[in-house]
């Protein structure tokens, strides 16, 4: 500390106005990466679960058999995973362990590797904050897409939910329907017209 005083000191001013400038410059950076986290966490999370939808679908099929599809995902993942899926398949290899076989192991794997171990609750907890600001279409999108991660959650919970974070004139126009469920909510929120 007392170098850096030292030779401080030893600076013109505005070579020292400068040094503090880029400093502040450096600091200022920082703050915005630290805040920027939640959502680089979020987005990271949101594509990790649609790769493993994406993934899903393409082999809903029976015609693919379970050990071809783990060599086809492998064509599919990118970045972290499949870096990730490379050094799985090496390593097994190499210390002689059963590899990964099947999709509904590797799919575990993904999960337990990229995946939140509460992403359950972490969807609660964003479904609970949800609340209708934009378009109706977007709220929708929005709250089918959490409600994919909770498994547990009764119809009754759903569509309690669904009314109460809708903007009230949206509610007021579903509740003389008489929604009784949630599809039969989201259906008719998409017919509401936007104010």
């Amino acid at each position: 500390m007392m170098e850096l005083l030292r030779q401080a000191l030893e600076f013109p001013p505005v070579a020292l106005f400068l040094l503090i400038d880029t400093l502040h410059l450096r600091v200022e950076t920082l703050q915005k990466t630290v805040d920027d986290w939640p959502e680089i966490l979020d987005k990271w999370y949101q594509r990790s679960r649609k790769l493993l939808v994406g993934h899903e679908n393409i082999f809903s099929s029976d015609s693919h058999p379970e050990a071809e599809k783990v060599l086809v995902t492998n064509m599919y993942l990118i970045g972290d995973a499949k870096l990730w899926l490379h050094t799985r398949l090496s390593d097994d290899a190499s210390a002689n362990r059963d590899r990964i076989k099947t999709w509904g192991v590797l799919k575990k794997e993904l999960k337990d590797q990229f995946l939140p171990c509460n992403t359950s609750w972490l969807a609660r907890e964003s479904l609970r904050k949800l609340k209708h600001s934009g378009t109706v279409r977007d709220y929708v999108k929005e709250f089918s897409s959490l409600t994919l991660d909770i498994r547990d959650m009764s119809e009754e919970d759903k569509l309690f939910n669904f009314l109460s974070g809708l903007k009230t004139w949206a509610q007021t126009e579903l509740r003389p329907q008489g929604v009784k469920d949630l599809p039969s909510a989201i259906a008719a929120a998409d017919r509401l017209v936007d104010f």
